[in-house]
């Protein structure tokens, strides 16, 4: 290819002079190329600049600036025609080839066929979550995308951890993550108090003296903050007393069933446990606003059809009952 030299006349561009052969773009318009795909087709400027939507001099001013860019006429006047230089004839394959690419593989939209796909998700979510939604998630993908795969990534605690891991496809957080990302609610958590299925109390509830009396097991997040829920009591200023911190939420029936704890832990992971007579669920003695779970998106794939599939599986897993407690 061919530039204008300081001196009108013209000098080549060095296309393939850098590592990643791309350098030598940069003084190159790149709007000439489809223009000028349809002028060595048509062989008209006139046909040309119709299917472009140009006006003929428009057309006339871009074979001009074609010509100074390869330094060769491209297409030349026999008779009442135009007919192509060697030059034009070879350009029309690689042309057709750059532009068929660029359209399939830039502008094209991505479909995403669930059935076929074996993509593998990744997911940001704390223990907790992940235990509520991950069962009725995978049978989603038993049902849809039998090939596809998911893997569970550890919890977001800043948006710069979704927006510096571009492997994440989507996380999920509780509305105590601070971030300007898109977020939409998935679903609300309530409190619920936990404790081993033959601590005793008093009937089938668990009133304030109880809950303050006994010791509790306290989760917190994996930087040492603690949940919501207990965050909540101490601005309440509730007393108790702490005989354990933990951050992971599955050792909770473990830790229940040897000892006379209490916990509270969000509903429908109690739920779980419950139903496996693990634990005992009791209403908590004062009120507790429930917890917003998150789906926080990274505004760089809102758009991608395979990751919207997802965020609708994760809603459709989000819509569970609600149990009684006191059980």
């Amino acid at each position: 290819m061919q530039a204008e030299r300081e001196d009108g006349g013209a000098r080549p561009i060095a296309v393939g002079s850098s590592s990643s052969g791309l350098d030598g773009l940069v003084a190159i318009d790149l709007n000439l190329l489809l223009p000028l795909r349809l002028l060595l087709e048509e062989r008209s400027v006139t046909r040309a600049a119709d299917r472009m939507g140009l006006s003929q001099p428009a057309m006339s001013h871009v074979l001009a600036r074609c010509r100074k860019l390869f330094d060769d006429d491209l297409l030349v006047r026999v008779g009442k025609s135009l007919e192509l230089t060697a030059r034009g004839r070879d350009l029309i394959e690689p042309l057709t080839r750059v532009l068929h690419d660029l359209s399939r593989d830039v502008f094209a939209r991505q479909d995403f066929d669930p059935a076929t796909s074996t993509r593998s998700f990744r997911i940001s979510a704390t223990s907790p979550t992940a235990m509520v939604l991950l069962p009725r998630l995978l049978a989603g993908f038993e049902r849809e995308a039998p090939l596809a795969s998911l893997q569970l990534r550890p919890p977001i605690e800043h948006e710069d951890d979704l927006l510096d891991s571009p492997e994440l496809d989507i996380a999920i957080a509780g509305e105590m993550v601070a971030s300007q990302l898109p977020r939409e609610p998935l679903y609300y958590d309530r409190w619920v108090v936990a404790t081993a299925p033959d601590v005793r109390v008093a009937g089938n509830t668990i009133s304030l003296e109880e809950f303050q009396s006994l010791p509790h097991i306290v989760f917190e997040t994996t930087n040492g903050g603690r949940i919501p829920a207990y965050s909540l009591l101490d601005a309440a200023g509730i007393t108790y007393t702490i005989r354990l911190r933990s951050h992971d939420f599955g050792l909770l029936p473990i830790l229940l069933g040897q000892t006379a704890c209490v916990a509270l832990i969000q509903e429908r992971l109690a739920v779980q446990f419950s139903r496996a007579r693990l634990i005992r669920v009791f209403q908590p003695p004062v009120e507790i606003p429930p917890l917003r779970l998150d789906l926080i998106i990274n505004p760089r794939f809102a758009r991608d059809p395979a990751r919207g599939w997802l965020r609708t599986q994760l809603r459709l897993a989000a819509v569970q009952p609600t149990a009684a407690h006191g059980r």
